[in-house]
């Protein structure tokens, strides 16, 4: 299938990459440079909510491309997925047991973004998505854990991400299914590469076979995936019905796919409904 892209999204695609920090106007956040054995250096930024006690943080969100989580002030198209702003709508609810650890992106999004045990051929060169994996599992969570005595072996894990963030919240689920409770994929990128005019059924077959083979490790994990209607999402709806399909016969209370009329692939569409998925996974 041949699609054209919009030049605009290859432009978002490469000024998402800009690290800043950020300012929020509910709870708290603090930004530490984190050194990798398995990554290039990036910020992380971690956000409590101001009503969260030492005692009451039970639960543990990773969201990528940490650079458009908080501050829409410094983003190049003046939206964020306004983090803070849903938390304290979720507080209003008594729902703020819990922390976001948003990690940035890198030069490399798209390589560590990308499945890379679904490449099983090596069709795509310099893929590091287990590199990405194995940092924030062998890395940044313990170090979680270690700064935070109220995040134990006990507390939840999960991922929330977009576009190409919801593929590798989908790929760290399947691939370490005992250190995640779930994930959440807005506007996930089932097309799985960029470029105009490119043949995307070949990076789509690799994501669907390997999820098919794959299945199993989904079990008793919260999965919750939604797209829009406008821009790039419109592209979506084939491939996430196909995924509908496979997954379907976990039910309601495990796996939950929406459509949002009008939404389009940006992030001021997601800050309008991140409330939905964080609350999905986070309820008991």
């Amino acid at each position: 299938m041949l699609i054209k892209l919009d030049r605009y999204f290859f432009l978002l695609i490469f000024l998402s990459m800009i690290s800043y920090a950020q300012n929020v106007s509910y709870g708290f956040i603090e930004t530490i440079d984190f050194k990798s054995n398995f990554i290039a250096p990036r910020q992380i930024y971690i956000f409590k909510p101001t009503n969260a006690e030492p005692t009451s943080v039970t639960k543990v969100i990773f969201m990528h491309d940490g650079q458009h989580l908080f501050d829409a002030s410094h983003t190049w198209n003046n939206q964020s997925w306004e983090v803070d702003e849903t938390a304290k709508h979720l507080a209003s609810d008594g729902a703020d047991d819990f922390i976001v650890i948003g990690i940035d992106n890198s030069e490399l999004r798209w390589n560590e973004y990308f499945p890379q045990d679904a490449d099983n051929q090596n069709q795509f060169k310099d893929l590091y998505a287990n590199d990405y994996l194995k940092f924030l599992i062998k890395e940044l969570k313990p170090f979680i854990q270690k700064r935070f005595t109220e995040v134990t072996s006990n507390s939840d894990f999960y991922m929330i991400g977009s576009s190409m963030g919801g593929l590798i919240s989908l790929y760290g689920q399947i691939k370490y299914p005992n250190e995640f409770n779930g994930f959440a994929g807005l506007s996930t990128h089932w097309l799985g590469v960029t470029g105009e005019n490119k043949d995307y059924d070949q990076a789509w077959s690799m994501i669907e076979l390997y999820l098919s083979q794959n299945i199993t490790s989904l079990a008793n994990k919260k999965v919750y995936l939604d797209r829009g209607t406008e821009t790039l999402d419109k592209h979506y709806e084939l491939y996430q019905k196909q995924v509908d399909q496979l997954i379907n016969d976990y039910g309601e209370a495990n796996y939950k796919s929406l459509t949002f009329e009008g939404h389009k692939h940006e992030e001021s569409s997601w800050a309008s409904r991140l409330s939905i998925p964080i609350k999905f996974l986070i309820d008991s």
